[in-house]
C-alpha cells in the first residue's frame, strides 16, 4: 500500500497569503491540485498545490538529480508558477531552471511542512526544473543493483563557440568495464564527435570536448551520451549557439526593450547581423524586400531579459528565429 501524503489546510492558507501578496487578483479558484506524484522506486506518493495560468500536464520526480520536473502546454507571455512543495518531497536550498535557462529571480518561502515558490515563466516556457539538497527516495534500489552504472556532469546547460564542454562521471557496481565511450549528437540526430574515455582506479572518467568547425555550425540542442558495455546510458543535453553576438546587439536589445529605440532600428540590425553572416539563423526567409511588421511583445520582453543576464544567448536568438520563420523580419 503506498503512503500518500497530502497538503495541510494550513499549508494551503500559507499558499493563498503568499498569492495574494504577489498578486491582489489571485483567487481560491485558481489553485489546483495535481494528486499521487510518484517517486521512483518508493512506496510514496505526494500531492503538489500550485497555480499557473497554462496547463501542468505532469510532474516527474528524479531522485539522482534530486530534481522535480513540472512540464506545462500552452504560451502565455506574463505567468507565474506559485507551488508547494513538501519538506518530506524536497528541500532546499533550491536551484530552478525555466527549460534551459537558470532562473535567479524566484521567491522562496518557508512554513514548517513546505517550501512555497514562486517562480517566473517565460513565453516559451515548457518545463520547470526544481532542484533540491534533499529528496524523497534518496536511496535507489534499482540504480544500487544495476552493474556498470553510468552517471555524471556537465558543467553548463548553455555553450558558444569556442567553449570546452567539461564532462566527468563514474560506474558503480562495475564488472569488466575499463572504458566508456562518449558521444555528442547535433540537434539532427547525427554525431558531431565520439571517442573512448579510460576509467581510473576509482572508475571514474573525464572529458574535455572542444566546440568549433563545420559540424558544430547548427543552433539548437545538442546531446551528450555516455555508455559502455553491459552499461546504462547517461545522457544530458546542452544548448548550443554556434556564434559570439556582439555587444552591440546587447545595448541594442536593453535600449529597445525601453523603448528609446524603434522597432525598426533593431530589426535594421538583426538584419545586418544576418547578411553578414555574423550569426547564422537556419532555415530563413530569403523572398521579398526588407520589411517589419508588428513585432509580438514578449520577444522584447526577453530583449530585455537578454540585457539583463536573465536568460541565455541561446534563448535570445530563438526569438531571432521566430521573427524570421514567421516572415517578420524578412531578409532578402
Amino acid at each position: 500500500m503506498k503512503k500518500i501524503l497530502h497538503i495541510s489546510t494550513i499549508a494551503v492558507l500559507a499558499f493563498l497569503l503568499t498569492i495574494s501578496t504577489i498578486s491582489a487578483q489571485a483567487s481560491t479558484h485558481d489553485i489546483k491540485v495535481l494528486r499521487n506524484v510518484e517517486v521512483p522506486g518508493t512506496d510514496e506518493t505526494f500531492d503538489i498545490t500550485y497555480q499557473v495560468q497554462r496547463k501542468l500536464v505532469e510532474a516527474d520526480v528524479e531522485i539522482l538529480r534530486k530534481s522535480i520536473t513540472f512540464t506545462f502546454v500552452g504560451k502565455i507571455s506574463s505567468d507565474k508558477f506559485l507551488v508547494i512543495l513538501p519538506h518530506e518531497l524536497i528541500q532546499g536550498p533550491f536551484s530552478v531552471w525555466s527549460d534551459k535557462t537558470q532562473i535567479t529571480t524566484f521567491d522562496t518561502q518557508t512554513t514548517e511542512q513546505n517550501s512555497i515558490l514562486s517562480i517566473p515563466m517565460f513565453f516559451e516556457t515548457e518545463q520547470v526544473i526544481i532542484v533540491g539538497t534533499k529528496i524523497a527516495g534518496t536511496f535507489n534500489p534499482k540504480a544500487h543493483l544495476l552493474m556498470n552504472y553510468v552517471s555524471g556532469t556537465i558543467e553548463k546547460v548553455v555553450y558558444v563557440i569556442g567553449d570546452t564542454i567539461k564532462i566527468s562521471g563514474k560506474v558503480s557496481n562495475p564488472r569488466n568495464l575499463s572504458f566508456v565511450t562518449l558521444s555528442v549528437l547535433g540537434p539532427d540526430g547525427n554525431t558531431i564527435t565520439s571517442n573512448d574515455l579510460a576509467l581510473d582506479d576509482d572508475f571514474k572518467f573525464i572529458s574535455s570536448i572542444p566546440t568549433g568547425g563545420l559540424l558544430w555550425s547548427s543552433l539548437g540542442e545538442y546531446t551528450i551520451k555516455v555508455t559502455g558495455k553491459d552499461a546504462n546510458t547517461f545522457s544530458a543535453k546542452f544548448d548550443f549557439v554556434p556564434f559570439v553576438l556582439p555587444d552591440w546587439v546587447k545595448t541594442n536589445a536593453g535600449w529597445w526593450s525601453k523603448d528609446q529605440i524603434d522597432d525598426s532600428t533593431f530589426a535594421s540590425g538583426i538584419q545586418y547581423l544576418i547578411k553578414e553572416e555574423i550569426i547564422r539563423i537556419q532555415d530563413r526567409q530569403s523572398e521579398g524586400s526588407d520589411t517589419v511588421t508588428e513585432i509580438p511583445s514578449w520577444i522584447k520582453t526577453n530583449a530585455g531579459w537578454w540585457n539583463e543576464g536573465l536568460i541565455s544567448d541561446s534563448d535570445f536568438v530563438k526569438g531571432i528565429e521566430f521573427l524570421i520563420e514567421n516572415r517578420i523580419i524578412i531578409i532578402s
